[in-house]
């Protein structure tokens, strides 16, 4: 095949993926009108995935990948520790993808529960602790010191309800035990605590 020729095989195949629709995801063989669902505990929810080519899930948490089966996820009993972003892409092109995040409501628990809270990280690195809203209504979602005090006043970090809070540049005197709070009807709630140690950088 010369340069030319090429050229056009190429340009074509750019032009099909350019209209290439993305994957739809169905909740409970609906259609979603929405990038976000606040779902009741213990209700349970189908996910459903339908595009042009085979189709892979991505879960907030691996363990949840064992609820799938081929092109659908199917939970009978869903507690907050379903709460998150829930994205279906095509195998062979990632980047074309749809999402929904799912917040599972529950009037005890206003946080997902963290895999880890023995947090051993160094010098400069940022971290994300996993404490995720178990409702977006709450309010005042934020970080502070177990013992209630406030976090170091130089320390950096951004809360999203979608995520947790993003520490950035932690630093040796961050060391500490921390937790997320937030209120929920007026009420502050708490996570688990997080017991953060950041170690020193070597020198060379």
């Amino acid at each position: 095949m010369d340069t030319f020729s090429l050229f056009l095989s190429f340009s074509a195949l750019l032009c099909v993926w350019a209209e290439f629709p993305a994957p739809v995801i169905k909740l409970n063989s609906s259609p979603l009108g929405q990038s976000e669902v606040v779902w009741s505990a213990y209700k349970p929810f189908i996910l459903s995935c339908e595009g042009k080519e085979d189709i892979i899930w991505k879960t907030r948490l691996r363990k949840h990948q064992k609820h799938f089966s081929q092109k659908t996820l199917s939970v009978q009993k869903p507690t907050t520790e379903y709460t998150g972003t829930y994205r279906c892409s095509y195998k062979n092109q990632k980047d074309l993808y749809s999402e929904i995040h799912i917040y599972v409501r529950d009037s005890v628990k206003a946080f997902t529960t963290p895999q880890s809270t023995i947090i051993i990280q160094k010098e400069g690195s940022n971290y994300l602790l996993a404490c995720l809203l178990t409702n977006p209504e709450s309010t005042e979602f934020s970080l502070q010191m177990a013992n209630g005090s406030a976090v170091p006043a130089e320390m950096n970090y951004t809360a999203d309800p979608k995520r947790g809070i993003l520490i950035r540049n932690l630093q040796p005197s961050y060391s500490g035990d921390y937790i997320c709070t937030v209120k929920m009807n007026g009420v502050q709630k708490k996570s688990d605590i997080f017991q953060i140690t950041v170690t020193r950088s070597e020198l060379c």
